[in-house]
């Protein structure tokens, strides 16, 4: 089992995925970028044994454009040449992270001829050559390679075979950055069920009670001084918080690394919540997300139009929690979790007719 780390910058990605939502990628564009790493070792290296079985992504740091406006039609004079804007505005961003597959070779002989070939700086350096000429990150450009949040411990392509090893580097060179994001649609599916509610009024109903949370916990502690590089955040509407570095460390929560808007309407008492409140507070679940994870098959194409076999979908929305790798870290430390529980698998269940990004522990 091995673990390909790849750290990279991303421009013009698309952090709008459907008409729901905006503010961070689709992890069904992860999973695309995920089997596109697997697909290029798989061949450019010669290794056919060669296969991915889950992916896990880290971001440093995501800063959004304003959106794009809609554009009137170009080419005004009618006709073939006349061209019409996309039907959403667009919603673009950039900034730095992390892709981690976690692979695996199943014959003997490729291993031996991918550890010749991966060996050694020329081996990775032509492995980063590869990725940097064919990945894309939601659409937008990538580049492999990072200077470190203080810009004195790079993060390079590296191949580890421990998990832990790999948080261990990320917070080498981001002491006070990165967001692990992390599938958490079992608790969307327990609500529903438990409180007898549709799944998009549990979700919704997750996403306040973590927002109550978080100004809870904001609440309550002291302040921290904004001294160092901001880390972004990926929920649409809030700005960035920066952190002290010294003031790091492994027990620190995840809301500490999000900015509270006070104007924010999750906010205000008035909201009324979907779900009936409780007499106690809800355990802190984490800083939760809505996020477009998959597809769901509306219907099939026409296989006799002589097109690639295709077929019509709708965006599927889950919920995600954007973890802070210290709090990763310690979980793995202390066994609290496996690292499955950190990576997501792409599958397709047919009989549902869904394609969609889940965990990969079962």
């Amino acid at each position: 089992m091995y673990f390909l780390v790849i750290p990279f910058s991303y421009s013009a990605a698309n952090i709008r995925p459907n008409d729901m939502i905006a503010g961070m990628p689709a992890m069904s564009a992860i999973a695309g970028m995920a089997h596109n790493v697997e697909r290029l070792l798989r061949h450019e290296l010669e290794v056919p044994s060669l296969t991915g079985e889950s992916f896990s992504l880290v971001y440093f740091n995501l800063d959004r454009d304003s959106a794009s406006p809609r554009r009137p039609p170009e080419g005004l004079g009618g006709g073939s040449d006349m061209k019409l804007p996309a039907l959403m505005d667009i919603r673009r961003a950039h900034g730095e992270a992390l892709l981690v597959v976690n692979f695996d070779i199943q014959q003997l002989d490729d291993m031996n001829r991918f550890a010749e070939l991966s060996s050694g700086p020329d081996g990775l350096s032509r492995i980063e050559s590869i990725l940097n000429a064919n990945l894309r990150f939601a659409g937008g450009e990538i580049f492999v390679g990072l200077p470190g949040e203080f810009g004195n411990s790079a993060l390079n392509l590296g191949i580890q075979q421990a998990w832990g090893d790999v948080l261990s580097s990320m917070l080498k060179a981001y002491p006070t950055q990165g967001l692990l994001i992390q599938d958490k649609s079992q608790l969307v599916s327990k609500m529903a069920l438990e409180s007898g509610v549709s799944t998009l009024e549990a979700m919704t109903e997750l996403v306040y009670q973590s927002k109550l949370a978080m100004k809870s916990n904001y609440a309550k502690s002291a302040p921290v001084e904004a001294t160092v590089t901001e880390v972004s955040v990926v929920e649409p509407g809030t700005d960035t918080v920066a952190v002290e570095a010294d003031s790091v460390d492994q027990d620190r929560d995840d809301s500490d690394f999000f900015d509270l808007d006070d104007s924010d309407p999750l906010g205000d008492e008035s909201v009324e919540s979907p779900v009936e409140e409780q007499d106690s507070p809800p355990p802190y679940l984490g800083v939760l997300l809505p996020c477009a994870v998959g597809f769901h098959e509306v219907c099939a194409g026409h296989p006799g139009d002589g097109s690639y076999p295709h077929v019509y979908v709708e965006s599927v929305l889950s919920l995600v929690r954007a973890r802070a790798l210290p709090s990763v870290k310690r979980d793995i430390n202390q066994e609290r979790e496996p690292w499955q529980a950190h990576f997501w698998r792409w599958e397709h269940l047919p009989n549902h007719r869904l394609y969609r990004a889940v965990s990969f522990y079962k």
